[in-house]
C-alpha cells in the first residue's frame, strides 16, 4: 500500500474506491483517482500495462488487487516481487545516504582528485596536484569546509566552486591560477585571509562578493579587470592594495564596502565603473593618478566622509552623479589649465556651488578642448561672445530647475542640448570661418597692393614680396573688423 503525501481527510478515506475491469476505459492522466479496486480475472500479471501506468498521480493513496481463488497465489507473488523490489531500493538509498554522510566527516588525510560533489567532505580537503581545474560548484554550500590546499599546477577555480563555504577562513591562491571564476567565493562569511599571487589575471563577477569578515585584500599588477561585484559588500575590508598594471575597476567591484577608509587608484587604470566604490561610507580619501580617463556614474557614490577630491588632467569624462550623494565633498581640484579657464570666463562662484554641474562641464570643457580652441580665436569680439555664453550657464541651470526640470538639468543630455552644445556650435562656426574665411581674405588684400603697385610696371619677386609686408599690415586691422560683421 503506498500513500501519497500529506493528510487524507476522513471524507476521502470514508468514499467507496474506483473500480477497474476488464472492459474499463481508464485515463490515467486524469491525477484526480485516490483509491483503485483491480477487479478482472484477466489480469493474469502486470506486462499487461505500461510499467510507467500510475506516474504522476499524486492523490492515488491505495490499491487493492481483488483476485479469483485459483490466481491468487500467482499474483501475490507478483506483488510480493514488487514489494520486495521497492524494498531493496529504499534499503540502497538508505546505505548511500549514510555513507554520503560519513564520508562528509571523513578526516583530515581527503584528497580531491576531481570527485563528485557528494563525495567531498566538509571539514579538510587537499587538492591532489594533477587537478588543472576545480570544476563547477565543486565544494559548493560545503558548510563545515574551513581549510583547503591548492597546489601549484592549478589553473582555473570555477565558477561556484567554494559558493557559500560558511567555515572556510584561508585560502592561498596559487600563482599558477589565471582565473578565479563568478562567484567563486561567494558568501564564505567566515573568510579572514586570501593570498593572491602575480600569474592571476582576472577576478571575474562577484568572486568574493559577501565576503563579510575579509580585512585586507592585494591585487597583484598581472590583474588587469576586477570584474563587477567581485568584492562588494566586504563590509570588514579596510586595506585595499591595487598595484600598477590594473586597467579597469568594473561596476560595484568594491561596492558596499562599508568600513574601507581609504583608497589609491594606480596610474595604469583607466576607467572606473558604476558604482564602483559605492556606499564605502568610511571613505576619507581617494587618490586619483594621472592616467585615469573616465569615471563612470555613481563611482564613488554616498561615500559621506569624503570631503576632498583631486582630478587628474588626464580624465576626459566624469559622469554628474559619478560623487552624488557625498555630502561632506566640498574641496574639489581640476587641473591648473581648467582651473585657469573657470577664473576667466568668471564662473568661479557657479563652479565651486554645484558639483554636479561643475563636472558636467569640467567634461565638456576637456572632452572639447576649449580653452586651447578659444586661446586660437583671434577675433577679440568673438572671444568676448564666447566667454558671456558661458557666463549664462548658471541662469540657464537654475531656468531649468524652474521649469519642473528638478532632475533633468543633471542629465548628461538634457544639459548638454540646452546648455553645452550651443557654446560648441558657436565656437566651431568662429573656427571655420577664421580658418577658411580669413586666408581668402589676405589674399584679396595681397591682390590688391599687386594691383596698386603695378598699374605701370612689371611684376617682379622683389615687388611681390613687398606688396605682401604691405597687405600684412593691413591684415591685422581689416580682418579682424570684417569677420566680426559675419
Amino acid at each position: 500500500m503506498n500513500l501519497a503525501e500529506g493528510e487524507i481527510e476522513e471524507e476521502e478515506l470514508s468514499s467507496e474506491p474506483d473500480l477497474i475491469s476488464e472492459n474499463d476505459n481508464i485515463d490515467f492522466d486524469d491525477n484526480d483517482f485516490g483509491e483503485f479496486i483491480f477487479n478482472n480475472p484477466g489480469f493474469d500479471d502486470f506486462d499487461d500495462f505500461d510499467e510507467e501506468f500510475l506516474n504522476d498521480m499524486d492523490n492515488l493513496y491505495e490499491i487493492h488487487l481483488d483476485h479469483d481463488d485459483h490466481d491468487d497465489h500467482d499474483d501475490h507473488g507478483e506483488v510480493e516481487e514488487v514489494e520486495e523490489v521497492e524494498e531493496v531500493e529504499e534499503e540502497e538509498e538508505e546505505e548511500e545516504e549514510e555513507e554520503e554522510d560519513e564520508n562528509m566527516l571523513e578526516p583530515l588525510n581527503f584528497i580531491y582528485t576531481g570527485q563528485p560533489r557528494k563525495t567531498i567532505p566538509r571539514n579538510v580537503m587537499i587538492v591532489d596536484p594533477s587537478v588543472k581545474v576545480i570544476g563547477k560548484k565543486a565544494f559548493s554550500k560545503c558548510t563545515e569546509l574551513m581549510n583547503v590546499e591548492l597546489p601549484e599546477g592549478l589553473e582555473r577555480i570555477g565558477i561556484k566552486s567554494f559558493y557559500h563555504c560558511t567555515s572556510l577562513q584561508q585560502i592561498t591562491i596559487p600563482s599558477t591560477v589565471k582565473v578565479i571564476e563568478d562567484y567563486a567565493f561567494h558568501e564564505c562569511e567566515q573568510l579572514i585571509n586570501v593570498t593572491l599571487y602575480e600569474g592571476l589575471e582576472l577576478i571575474e563577477d562577484h568572486a568574493f562578493d559577501g565576503c563579510t569578515s575579509l580585512p585586507s585584500i592585494i591585487i597583484p599588477s598581472t590583474v588587469k579587470v576586477v570584474k563587477g561585484y567581485a568584492f562588494y559588500e566586504c563590509e570588514q575590508l579596510i586595506n585595499v592594495t591595487l598595484c600598477e598594471g590594473l586597467e579597469l575597476i568594473e561596476d560595484s567591484a568594491f561596492g558596499g564596502c562599508k568600513s574601507l577608509p581609504s583608497i589609491i587608484i594606480p596610474s595604469t587604470v583607466k576607467e572606473i565603473g558604476n558604482n564602483a566604490f559605492g556606499d564605502c561610507q568610511q571613505l576619507r580619501n581617494v587618490m586619483l593618478s594621472e592616467g585615469l580617463e573616465r569615471i563612470e556614474q555613481n563611482a564613488f557614490f554616498f561615500c559621506k566622509l569624503l570631503t576632498s577630491i583631486i582630478i587628474p588632467s588626464t580624465v576626459k569624462y566624469i559622469h554628474v552623479t559619478a560623487f552624488w550623494m557625498c555630502l561632506d565633498l566640498s574641496a574639489w581640484k581640476f587641473s591648473e589649465e581648467i582651473e585657469q579657464f573657470v577664473d576667466v570666463v568668471l564662473l568661479r562662484d557657479f563652479w565651486d556651488d554645484v558639483p554636479e554641474l561643475s563636472l558636467r562641464l569640467y567634461s565638456f570643457l576637456v572632452q572639447c578642448n576649449i580653452p586651447v580652441r578659444l586661446g586660437k580665436i583671434k577675433i577679440m569680439s568673438w572671444k568676448i561672445n564666447i566667454h558671456h555664453m558661458f557666463q549664462q550657464i548658471p541662469a540657464a541651470a537654475a531656468k531649468l530647475a524652474d521649469d519642473n526640470f528638478p532632475y533633468e538639468v543633471y542629465d548628461d543630455l538634457v544639459y548638454d542640448d540646452l546648455i553645452l552644445d550651443p557654446i560648441k556650435c558657436r565656437l566651431s562656426n568662429y573656427e571655420q570661418l577664421q580658418d577658411d574665411v580669413a586666408p581668402i581674405l589676405e589674399l584679396a588684400l595681397w591682390k590688391a597692393e599687386l594691383d596698386e603697385q603695378s598699374s605701370d610696371t612689371l611684376i617682379n619677386e622683389q615687388m611681390k614680396l613687398q606688396c605682401r609686408e604691405n597687405s600684412l599690415l593691413r591684415v591685422t586691422i581689416i580682418i579682424p573688423n570684417a569677420l566680426s560683421f559675419l
